[in-house]
């Protein structure tokens, strides 16, 4: 007894598909949206690929987002250490960009018993955004895998 690829049809389907695609393909780069009736088992479908810029996006906002993070934590870390002085190198480079932010969250929320907390909820929102944007179930994924 043979056991065959119980696939088989989708797979033919499948080619199929990507045949019709690449027909349809359009100057610009862009596949344009078609009607695929029956390609599939009779179910109707419309396809189109993900503007270009989209990779790009998800890059450039998952690698900043990571950036930012690691230099909310290691704020957190100087925050441990108040005898580093942070107007020397490598520190400033660390300090100047992410004290206009502290600084603002110092007035809305003050130190909890002598601990500044505000580069910890600038860690939380930036992984909150990071997630909502380019995590598994992120804005910029969906659009990438529709």
């Amino acid at each position: 007894m043979s056991i065959g690829f119980i696939g088989s049809g989708v797979l033919s389907r499948t080619r199929r598909l990507a045949r019709g695609l690449r027909r349809t393909r359009g100057r610009t780069g862009v596949m344009s949206t078609r009607s695929l009736m029956g390609d599939l088992g009779g179910t109707s479908m419309t396809l189109a690929v993900a503007p270009t810029w989209l990779p790009v996006a998800t890059a450039f906002c998952g690698i900043g987002l990571n950036v930012f993070n690691v230099m909310m934590v290691t704020r957190i870390i100087l925050s441990w250490y108040p005898q580093v002085d942070v107007t020397k190198a490598p520190w400033i480079y660390i300090v100047v960009p992410t004290e206009p932010l502290l600084k603002g969250t110092r007035k809305v929320v003050p130190p909890v018993g002598g601990v500044d907390i505000s580069p910890v909820i600038w860690v939380f929102l930036a992984s909150f955004v990071q997630e909502l944007t380019v995590g598994a179930q992120g804005i910029l994924i969906l659009l990438a895998n529709k």
